[in-house]
């Protein structure tokens, strides 16, 4: 009998805070030319990208990574990677739009969130 069929994930607090996901947008705005401070990266986008480049193990060891540290850290990744492609498209917003139709909706998320926080 397959012990795994009635196995249920328990999930454990917020995999995608807000704070996450607006920091992993935020970092994105930075521009070369812009003599303000520069929005860091959050630490699980670095992560990420450290994961990326040289492997798990080389990031972070022979072990089991949480699923709540994978999820957060594909989060931000994925809302990085979207705003960095909207900027790239954002001269043909609507072809960007239709081309990219994911990153798209991440991007209207995130604006609506802001906007939110901002009333």
């Amino acid at each position: 009998m397959d012990r795994w069929r009635n196995h249920h994930v328990v999930q454990r607090g917020n995999q995608y805070p807000k704070k996450l996901i607006l920091a992993a947008a935020a970092c994105t705005e930075n521009s070369e030319d812009d003599d303000e401070e520069r929005t860091p990266p959050p630490p699980e986008l670095r992560l990420a990208w450290q994961v990326e480049q040289w492997g798990k193990e080389a990031v972070l060891g022979d072990g089991a990574v949480s699923a709540n540290l994978l999820a957060r850290m594909t989060a931000a990744r994925n809302v990085y990677n979207a705003f960095v492609s909207f900027r790239a498209g954002s001269d043909r917003l609507a072809d960007w739009a239709r081309a990219n139709p994911v990153y798209s909706q991440i991007v209207t998320n995130i604006r609506r969130m802001r906007q939110q926080a901002n009333d």
